[in-house]
């Protein structure tokens, strides 16, 4: 227990965490790496069984006539399974969404499980929860060998999965085979308390929505398990082609609920050991430190007018606590920062 604390400390350390291999992320396979320390998993709040009731009403409904399967973001992620040789296994938002769209609830196992299947199927990520301190850091994102020793969560038995890439830890056993299934030997039990998250997208999914992601997955952990959670590596892909709506549509009032506020930027700088992010320093209401996703910002942004969502819950990356982030639009197909030109005064809200 003693040498996988330990690992773990180092690894975050040198935000290693998390690493994906070249060739998968040219596949368009964003991830990132949330680490959750001092969770309580014993019980679930009653708040949390609510909350959890009131999302899967809602998103019941607005499946409950739409193909999970035919959404871009599922075809994706069938598209990269087939080029692995590997058919009819469908990813866990696909297997989330089609039993709510069917119960109007999710199965309820713990606190933390229910928590980032919320963030899940709002999202279209897949998400795995793994115990810090039955694995050795870094877990690589990569194509299996047939040395990786994969056995399937709930199971004694090895799998070979020879070929298809997985989460694979520094002993070289698979916590996670593709976006389908955990491996047995990392799983989160009642008695965790330290669990690294996994966040993973492809390229119909905007690498905005995995930081939006990974933010919620923080609030809903600090909120509804405890502890302290922390993004500790975000792995953009680059360019995604976003065909469709992520998720359904945002009411009135849950947009009003950002706190829109008009930005000039002052300042932009990527993140220490984290490029793929940057700390923008913008002039709204104060000086705030805004976080972006590197890649959906133009090539100097310093002088721009732009949209933030403000007063966010807190979300910690290395030294720096940010409660804002810069919004983006969906264009033809990619996402860039959303920019205003009309003659707002800085810190303005827009509701």
């Amino acid at each position: 227990m003693h040498r996988r604390c330990c690992e773990l400390r180092e690894a975050l350390e040198e935000r290693r965490m998390l690493e994906v291999a070249p060739d998968i992320l040219q596949l368009g396979l964003a991830s990132s790496a949330v680490v959750a320390r001092g969770v309580d998993n014993t019980k679930i709040a009653p708040e949390l069984i609510a909350y959890r009731r009131q999302v899967g009403q809602r998103l019941g409904g607005y499946w409950k006539n739409r193909s999970v399967s035919s959404h871009p973001a599922i075809e994706e992620y069938h598209r990269i399974h087939s080029m692995f040789g590997v058919e009819n296994e469908p990813p866990a938002p696909e297997k989330l969404l089609s039993f709510i769209r069917r119960k109007r609830d999710f199965t309820s196992t713990s606190a933390v499980v229910d928590s980032y299947n919320i963030v899940s199927t709002r999202t279209l990520l897949s998400i795995g929860a793994h115990d810090v301190s039955k694995f050795p850091a870094p877990i690589t994102l990569r194509k299996s060998e047939a040395d990786d020793i994969y056995i399937p969560l709930g199971q004694t038995d090895r799998q070979d999965v020879t070929g298809e890439y997985a989460y694979i830890d520094a002993d070289r056993k698979v916590i996670c085979r593709l976006e389908v299934l955990q491996g047995d030997h990392s799983k989160v039990t009642r008695e965790s308390t330290d669990i690294a998250f996994f966040l993973q997208g492809n390229e119909k999914i905007a690498p905005a929505t995995l930081l939006k992601g990974s933010w919620l997955l923080v609030e809903m952990i600090e909120k509804f398990c405890g502890g302290k959670a922390e993004l500790v590596d975000f792995l953009d892909a680059g360019v995604v082609k976003v065909t469709a709506p992520q998720k359904p549509n945002v009411s009135f009032e849950e947009f009003k609920s950002l706190n829109l506020k008009v930005g000039t930027v002052q300042a932009a700088a990527p993140l220490e050991n984290n490029s793929a992010l940057t700390n923008l320093t913008v002039s709204a209401d104060s000086e705030r430190q805004v976080l972006a996703v590197s890649s959906q910002l133009p090539e100097d942004i310093t002088g721009q007018r732009v949209v933030l969502a403000t007063e966010l819950h807190p979300l910690d990356i290395g030294d720096v606590t940010f409660d804002s982030y810069l919004l983006s639009v969906n264009t033809a197909e990619t996402t860039e920062a959303m920019s205003v030109v009309a003659d707002i005064p800085d810190g303005v809200p827009l509701f």
